[in-house]
């Protein structure tokens, strides 16, 4: 069983803390949660885990147990993972509703381009309507004016 030397694991969940991958799944069995839905947070790099799996594959790495971690200001002993857990999950909340909110602007509607084609003719149609319109008007008023001449 490896150790981690430099930093803890923490369950945001049951306020507990780790010092390796085995004393997780023993928490995890005593508390009889289902391996797909726990809350680790990683003191080596911050993230947060949903599942053993995922845990177990960001730590089972060579010389993981040695590692430094990436977490500014980091010391295993008054780390706080409340606060840490809290900012992780307004950052995924906040990134949640950026990504609702770009998808329901590119949801709403736009006109196609054979739209936009159809609306084009239209405008040259009538651009060409009101100048045949204006040229009999002209032709018009110079056959009214050689007439009255």
């Amino acid at each position: 069983m490896s150790k981690f030397q430099k930093f803890y694991l923490y369950c945001a969940v049951h306020d507990s803390v780790f010092d390796s991958l085995q004393a997780v799944a023993k928490h995890r069995r005593d508390k009889n949660e289902n391996p797909r839905n726990v809350k680790i947070i990683c003191g080596e790099c911050g993230e947060l885990f949903r599942t053993m799996e995922d845990l177990a594959k960001h730590c089972n790495v060579a010389k993981f147990a040695n590692r430094v971690s990436t977490i500014k200001n980091y010391n295993k002993h008054s780390f706080d993972y409340k606060q840490h857990f809290q900012f992780i999950t307004r950052q995924s909340s906040v990134s949640a509703a950026a990504a609702r909110a770009r998808n329901e602007e590119t949801a709403k509607p736009t006109l196609s381009s054979l739209n936009q084609n159809c609306l084009l003719i239209c405008f040259h149609l009538l651009l060409s309507f009101f100048i045949l319109l204006l040229f009999l008007l002209l032709l018009f008023l110079h056959l009214f004016h050689i007439l009255n001449t």
